[in-house]
Order: C-alpha cells, then structure tokens, then sequence
C-alpha cells in the first residue's frame, strides 16, 4: 500500500517512526520552484504598502488573510487608505458565511484577475491554488495555529518568481 501525504499526520508520523511503515520523504520543491520567503513585521504601513505594490508591479495578485469575519470591512478599508488612489485596486472578500456559491465565484472573480486582492479566512487553506498570486499577508499570526500557517503559506508562489508570506502583527 502506498499512501501519500503532504503533510504528517501524527497517527502515520508514529507508525514510520517506530518502524512498523516506511517512510520516503520528499525534500526538494518542484522544478524551477523557488522557496517562499517569510517575512515577520508588526502592523506598519509603509511595510503593508511595499508587499501590495511590489506583487501587483510585477504583475501578480496579493492574498491578504485574516482568522475573523468581524472587521474584515475594516481592514478592507485600511488597505483602501494605505494604497494611493491612483492605484485603483480592486479588493474582494470572502469568507465561510457566504453562501457556497457566492465564496466559489468570488474566488473564480479572482482568479481571473478581475481582483488584485483577495481578503479572506482560512477558507482557502486547502485545495485552492491561485497561480498570479505570490504574496500573501496574514494578520495577526498569533491567532492561526502551525499548520495553518504552513498550509496558508503554500497558496502563494508560481514557478521562476520569488514568492513571499508576510506575518503581520497587529496587537
């Protein structure tokens, strides 16, 4: 039997460990994969405009994630501030509230670029893959456990660019 993981579930880590399974690990990224570069910050403006600026120069989509629905207009609003008005970004939301359909063609929206930034939940932490997105920002870390970071992490980050997660502290 072969059984693949991309990340160790505690029940089948203890079985590889103590032998009863082998284990292969994968230790290399893809081709042409470069690694995510993590960049820890407490809330700073100038730092949140650099990250959106730098993603949409390039061309890309910037991923902001938040753990609560209550505030997230507000932090849409923030953003609003930080970005010059000359920069008419364009910001959706979503979140585990909406109807299902609603949070699936807010994401499509977005994935065909009628968006540059999507503000959301953990509700894409798995299975979703954004391919112009190669920033993402998560506000206040502290509140997200080591997995899910991990996983948010892996959204970002397309073949032969540098992607970058930012930890952004508010608190």
């Amino acid at each position: 039997i072969l059984s693949l993981s991309a990340t160790p579930i505690p029940r089948s880590l203890n079985l590889a460990l103590s032998g009863l399974k082998k284990i292969s690990l994968l230790t290399t990224p893809p081709k042409l994969k470069k690694p995510i570069e993590t960049i820890v910050s407490a809330w700073n403006e100038a730092t949140i405009r650099h990250a959106i600026r730098y993603e949409l120069d390039r061309g890309g989509q910037v991923i902001v994630v938040v753990n609560r629905i209550r505030g997230m207009e507000s932090v849409e609003k923030e953003i609003e501030m930080i970005l010059d008005e000359k920069d008419k970004t364009k910001i959706i939301i979503t979140h585990g509230r909406l109807d299902g359909d609603e949070i699936e063609n807010r994401i499509h929206a977005f994935k065909k670029r009628e968006y540059d930034i999507l503000l959301t939940t953990t509700i894409i932490e798995n299975g979703v893959n954004f391919l112009s997105a190669n920033t993402i920002i998560i506000l206040d870390p502290e509140d997200f456990g080591l997995a899910q970071l991990h996983q948010l992490r892996g959204r970002v980050g397309r073949k032969n660019e540098q992607g970058y997660c930012y930890l952004v502290y508010r608190k």
